[in-house]
């Protein structure tokens, strides 16, 4: 199916670039883009989310992985909403770094749908919590329209989503839940109306500090 739809997306952007813009032919095929992108997108959640296997296991730099998605995912936040960063020097960890980089793809795209077409901010950032069995904090706040008590209790649900249909699978958040238990970890969110919403993911560092030795962030 994901195969299936990549000539689909690929041809219609081709067939976009000769026609005129604002043309009914070139509105037509951009809805047909926007649909196939909708339907690739909701298969590689579906894929995620229904994968078993153990995550590749390495020791990954998140001040690298964290920095590496921002400059990808700056390009598809509207210019609206700003993007902070907050990076602290933090150990190396063990885990699949194409996976944690869906976490933070995810987590980002899901805070800049709650801010919408609004003014607001995205702050994303990792620190270390050495109180914490789970030590490793990354974490990402909005200034969105944030949630109810009754609306977050379900927020990790597969398919639950507050979006109107078409417009997101209800799949982002139970996702980046099971890439984080599958590494050991822990999610949580904090949101109410009117006040934004903040995620927080711990993840376990490996006992042998020789092998994850505190890395200051590049700059």
């Amino acid at each position: 199916m994901k195969m299936a739809l990549v000539p689909v997306v690929a041809l219609t952007k081709m067939m976009m670039k000769r026609l005129p813009a604002g043309g009914r032919d070139y509105a037509n095929l951009a809805t047909v883009m926007r649909a196939g992108e909708r339907a690739r997108d909701l298969v590689l959640q579906i894929l995620a989310f229904s994968r078993k296997d153990t995550p590749t296991r390495e020791l990954v730099d998140m001040t690298v992985v964290l920095l590496g998605s921002l400059r990808m995912l700056r390009a598809s936040i509207p210019s609206t909403i700003a993007v902070e960063e907050r990076i602290d020097s933090v150990p190396l960890i063990g885990g699949d770094p194409a996976q944690l980089r869906q976490v933070i793809t995810n987590l980002a795209i899901n805070a800049a749908q709650a801010i919408g077409a609004e003014t607001g901010t995205i702050t994303i950032g990792v620190a270390v919590d050495p109180a914490s069995p789970l030590p490793l904090c990354l974490t990402v706040r909005d200034t969105g329209c944030g949630m109810a008590e009754a609306t977050l209790r379900r927020t990790f649900e597969p398919f639950f989503t507050t979006k109107r249909v078409g417009e997101a699978t209800g799949l982002g958040l139970s996702v980046v839940r099971g890439i984080v238990k599958s590494h050991g970890g822990d999610v949580t969110n904090e949101s109410r109306p009117g006040s934004g919403t903040t995620v927080v993911v711990k993840l376990p560092v490996p006992i042998d500090t020789s092998a994850a030795e505190d890395r200051a962030p590049p700059g």
